[in-house]
């Protein structure tokens, strides 16, 4: 990523501690270099399942729900796009519920994510909780997910 006023590049990082699963300890930074040296800015990511306005742990069957993605700290100057999103259960059964573009697998099940940059949230439609036939859990996880200066050239919000 390059910004044209300052001539800065930055490039996002995620240090993951492990290989498939994304943890609470996994540790997100943005690495920005210019004339004026470098800096490194961290930003936490949490997934949370809404009903209304409020944070729940359980969620009925068949009830609608909001699947909210959070960056901590955001302050203008990055946004956001969450890619490759996915449901699994502890024996190991998953289905995509966003993809590799950041479009909806199944628009029935999900909708696509609306994004706040000024609140750091994007907040997608679970249309209906569902739960996979061999388990009574259900677990979401956001494999991509892509943190940009909002003043680049390579802004992905330029190519919607």
């Amino acid at each position: 990523m390059v910004t044209l006023k300052t001539e800065e590049r930055s490039v996002p990082i995620a240090v993951r501690i492990h290989r498939t699963l994304e943890l609470a300890d996994d540790k997100f930074y943005v690495i920005t270099c210019g004339k004026a040296g470098f800096r490194n800015e961290t930003s936490l990511v949490s997934l949370r399942l809404l009903d209304g306005n409020r944070k729940i742990d359980q969620a009925v069957y068949s009830r609608p729900y909001i699947l909210r993605a959070e960056i901590g700290r955001p302050n203008g100057t990055y946004g956001f796009r969450v890619k490759s999103c996915f449901a699994f259960n502890e024996l190991n059964s998953s289905v995509p519920l966003i993809d590799d573009r950041g479009c909806p697998v199944n628009g029935e099940v999900i909708s696509s994510f609306s994004y706040d940059e000024k609140k750091g949230t994007a907040d997608a439609q679970l249309r209906s909780m569902f739960r996979f036939p061999e388990s009574s859990r259900v677990h979401f996880q956001v494999r991509h997910f892509l943190i940009f200066s909002l003043h680049t050239e390579t802004n992905p919000r330029l190519y919607k």
